[in-house]
């Protein structure tokens, strides 16, 4: 007899911002059942600054509240950044990605990867060779544009525990 799959649901809700990563399904061979496991539960919460900061001026302060400049790497970070964004009244802010050696890579070191979906029409462009860095703008939707990391902006940084 096979067993449907299952997640296991946390016992209380989660707060508002926390996300459950890392689920991992097991696939058995013996009985072909499959089963999700949760390996990890992290909670994370996003705080919006209106002091417009140059990226790396934005990353040094978020690092010294213990923190990274926002990652968002699913659909529900994204639009919990745009919520800040419209309910702070910020245009434009940095988030925790830069592009070193034409590559782009979160703050805390992790590769960006191929598959994202956030990035506005005609983006990433480098404009002028000097967009190093990826912020969110709201003449964009709200979506990423690369950016001259020196330029003063917003920004988000993200509290992970």
């Amino acid at each position: 007899m096979t067993t449907p799959m299952t997640t296991l649901p946390p016992t209380t809700p989660p707060p508002l911002n926390a996300f459950y990563l890392k689920y991992a399904a097991s696939q058995h061979r013996q009985d072909k059942k499959l089963e999700a496991k949760p390996l990890a539960v992290v909670r994370v919460k996003f705080r919006l600054f209106k002091t417009p900061l140059s990226w790396q001026e934005a990353h040094a302060a978020c690092r010294a509240e213990e923190a990274y400049l926002a990652m968002p790497k699913t659909w529900g970070d994204h639009e919990t950044l745009i919520a800040l964004m419209k309910k702070g009244n910020i245009l434009q802010s940095w988030i925790g990605i830069r592009k070193r050696e034409g590559i782009f890579y979160y703050d805390n070191g992790g590769l960006l990867g191929n598959n994202n979906t956030f990035w506005g029409p005609d983006q990433p462009n480098d404009s002028g060779g000097t967009q190093q860095c990826v912020q969110m703008m709201s003449e964009m939707e709200y979506l990423w544009n690369d950016f001259d990391c020196a330029r003063p902006v917003g920004f988000v940084c993200q509290y992970v525990w």
